[in-house]
């Protein structure tokens, strides 16, 4: 298994897996540079980036007037696996608290005895 499959587990699209990889890479780069190394559109090379940055794994600078995109520490990751975790901790309990509720519902609208 690649580290990119491994990224794509952790919650990241194919293509952000490898735009963060690219950047890792090189460090900073600017979209043209990201377009010579990516398998990705522009257009979606743009929706990508800004993925990756709202997942605080891409940070936007601007140096002599153009945009680029700097990685941010793989040590994000963890801080954005963590997060999933705990929203997953609490769809779970959630889900507990009102599955009986809806079975319940169910069973009466379906006419099946609970």
């Amino acid at each position: 298994m690649t580290y990119e499959q491994n990224l794509t587990q952790m919650g990241l699209t194919n293509n952000e897996a490898l735009v963060y990889d690219a950047l890792l890479t090189l460090g900073k780069a600017g979209v043209k540079e990201l377009l010579r190394q990516v398998p990705v559109k522009r257009a979606n090379l743009y929706a990508v980036l800004y993925a990756l940055k709202n997942k605080g794994l891409v940070v936007e600078i601007e140096e002599k007037g153009k945009k680029k995109f700097k990685p941010e520490s793989p040590n994000k990751l963890a801080e954005m696996v963590e997060h999933e975790e705990h929203k997953l901790k609490q769809a779970s309990a959630a889900l507990d608290a009102t599955l009986p509720l809806l079975v319940s519902q169910y069973n009466l609208a379906s006419g099946k005895p609970s």
